[in-house]
């Protein structure tokens, strides 16, 4: 039973019919998990692409070794992205479950450029332009490479060189994950990818719909209310007065106003994003515009992060991360959330003009990604490879940058349920979530159970899988199948019914 195909079938079938700064992982309020080893690599290379002489730096890194056996165990290698890293986060732990059931490790690196993991060190230049030239993905990806080897080489923690490795990781870090494993095959038994956008996209239209179709599933009303509150919104910006006294009340006064509008739609979006799209739209649901507004207030944050002069600022702050991730998108990604042309959801002055003039503002000519490119050379939707699970959320607008559909010995899975958004599945495992995050979240288990096994297999021989491990086990419970079984339908007409009002809507 696969809920992705139904999944991709029914939102294909939409594309049909439309057009097709919040990728920042939400975890800042996250507190590491306790029990992790923070330590540093001072031996990372700052430019792996060049010859001769060497620079090296120091890049921070976790190590959570409390369940592991180095004699069976793997190495999760959790990846960190464009955010300060506190190791493996307590939001997250499913990772850790992983390590527990299989008697793992959990190592954590932090990427470069963020956090404290800073080539140029900690001062004024540290995110210069110049410095700058060695954010790339590229770079990332070799950083892990030489310090994965690095730690088997020394044996940390026990680590042996046979010592099978997963990589793991959500959103970007979910893209890292798979694309380490598509170049660096021979480093690792798997690659696990929550939310994962391998896809660049520059005019990213496909997000802004998928906002407007999950605000939907809490009702018509919800896609109505906030298209309402945003044509108040752009009445209010047309007067000097009342845009001042509405920029007051989200303590956005610095911001221009298309700045505001990117701002506010990246309020109700990141809501979306994160699974909070059934609360927003209770708070919004039968109030006054005034009311609505003050809810939206509440879940605003750092509007100073949306001005260029804010991301033109070069110095130092490990908890500033905006300028080195919009720098990766003016570079290589794109990803820029701009309203959907046929049906927008968001201001249509949030536009690609809007991004890319924003991208030369900020970092001067010739900074527009080249997209084409980087799917060239990183694979896009169209990796081919082994042992790779690709997992989505129904609700999440990043799933149109991933992968959603197996393609051979690469598995899919969308968390078809209300609340099932951005990395859901990475989240910390509970009694009261819906059946359907357990379920996909079983099939990552088992089937990671399953690498381990053939990788001893192989390494050692059947009789040592034998001694030593147990059957990956799926869920039998024909109970829980069948409730498996009946959801598929109801999700298969509530999926229609949203669509044909997201139609009506706009």
């Amino acid at each position: 039973m696969k809920f992705n195909q139904l999944f991709v079938f029914a939102l294909i079938s939409l594309l049909f019919l439309v057009q097709a700064n919040i990728i920042t992982q939400n975890l800042k309020n996250s507190e590491p998990i306790q029990g992790q080893h923070e330590q540093t690599f001072d031996f990372q290379i700052l430019d792996h692409f060049t010859g001769g002489p060497q620079t090296y730096w120091s890049q921070r890194w976790w190590a959570f070794p409390d369940y592991f056996n180095n004699k069976t165990g793997p190495l999760f290698l959790y990846i960190c992205g464009e955010s300060t890293c506190k190791g493996l986060p307590s939001s997250r732990t499913f990772t850790k479950v992983l390590a527990e059931k299989y008697n793992g490790i959990v190592i954590t690196l932090e990427h470069r450029f963020y956090g404290a993991s800073q080539p140029f060190g900690q001062n004024d230049e540290s995110y210069s332009t110049e410095n700058l030239k060695y954010l790339t993905h590229e770079q990332g990806l070799e950083d892990l490479a030489i310090f994965l080897q690095w730690i088997k080489d020394n044996k940390y923690y026990g680590v042996q060189e046979n010592t099978p490795v997963i990589t793991v990781g959500g959103s970007y870090p979910g893209a890292m994950s798979a694309w380490f494993r598509y170049k660096y095959r021979h480093l690792t038994i798997g690659g696990y990818a929550s939310s994962a956008v391998v896809h660049a996209i520059e005019d990213f239209q496909d997000y802004d719909m998928q906002v407007g179709i999950s605000a939907g599933y809490s009702g018509q009303y919800c896609t109505e209310d906030i298209k309402q509150i945003n044509d108040y919104v752009t009445r209010q910006l047309r007067n000097e007065e009342t845009a001042q006294a509405l920029k007051t009340k989200f303590r956005a006064q610095n911001l221009g106003d298309d700045e505001f509008l990117e701002f506010f739609a990246d309020i109700y979006s990141g809501l979306v994003q994160y699974g909070s799209a059934q609360k927003m739209c209770s708070n919004l649901q039968d109030k006054s515009i005034a009311q609505q507004l003050n809810y939206l207030a509440t879940q605003s944050s750092d509007p100073d992060s949306y001005t260029v002069s804010y991301m033109q600022d070069t110095k130092y702050n490990i908890n500033r991360n905006a300028r080195q991730w919009t720098y990766q998108t003016c570079t290589a990604f794109g990803w820029f959330q701009t309203a959907n042309k046929a049906n927008p959801f968001r201001s249509t002055k949030v536009d690609l003009d809007y991004f890319e003039q924003k991208c030369l503002d900020i970092f001067g000519d010739d900074y527009i990604p080249n997209v084409p490119q980087t799917n060239l050379i990183m694979g896009s939707t169209d990796l081919r490879v082994p042992n790779l699970i690709f997992t989505n959320g129904l609700e999440d607008p990043w799933q149109w940058a991933s992968i959603m559909d197996d393609v051979g010995s690469m598995n899919a899975y969308v968390a078809m349920c209300y609340t099932c958004a951005h990395c859901c599945d990475l989240s910390t495992p509970t009694e009261s979530q819906p059946v359907e995050l357990t379920y996909v979240q079983d099939e990552v288990q088992a089937t990671i159970g399953t690498w381990i096994e053939q990788y001893w297999a192989e390494e050692k021989g059947e009789d040592f899988v034998q001694q030593n491990f147990k059957k990956p086990e799926r869920n039998q419970d024909q109970e829980f199948l069948q409730r498996l079984s009946d959801l598929e339908q109801q999700y298969e007409k509530s999926i229609k019914d949203i669509f044909g009002k997201y139609i009506k809507v706009f």
